[in-house]
């Protein structure tokens, strides 16, 4: 008795071609991975603190006044123009920082994201605002995972 099987590898080779092509391009990852990225700096810095959570330091007394010559305190003034305040908040006189959040660069397979600000890397290595903890990982990582499953799933091999 003889057995024959025949394997139809076509369908097979389509599905990893497909595979392959998606593989090749992770925008649709990178873009969701990027995006909750961006809200976290915003949420770092609109709370004060790094992105590991921990608070800020606070303002240095010579940052936030002056003293004048007959022993009265004057507030200095800020980058916007507007006085220094004891309700003054770190990274957020004029908002352009947090407002200029973003995609810096977008390709295939990578991303960058920050902003264009001159000053930014500097505030950055004074108050790290940008920057992965733990929970930042896990979520990225979880976003990978999904996109895995999908593609795998879309070319018919699950």
């Amino acid at each position: 008795m003889d057995l024959k099987i025949s394997i139809d590898l076509k369908k097979v080779n389509q599905a990893f071609i497909k595979l392959g092509k998606e593989i090749n391009n992770l925008e649709e990852p990178l873009k969701t991975a990027g995006g909750y990225m961006i809200r976290e700096m915003t949420k770092n810095i609109v709370n004060a603190v790094d992105y590991k959570n921990k608070p800020f330091k606070k303002f240095k007394l010579s940052t936030l006044y002056y003293t004048k010559k007959d022993g009265t305190k004057t507030w200095k003034k800020r980058a916007s123009g507007r006085r220094y305040s004891a309700q003054s908040k770190l990274l957020q006189d004029t908002g352009q920082l947090k407002q200029t959040l973003d995609f810096i660069q977008k390709q295939k397979l990578f991303i960058i994201i920050g902003s264009k600000k001159v000053y930014a890397d500097y505030q950055n290595s004074m108050r790290e605002y940008a920057g992965f903890n733990n929970n930042n990982k896990k979520r990225i990582q979880l976003i990978f995972d999904n996109y895995s499953k999908k593609i795998i799933k879309q070319a018919g091999l699950e």
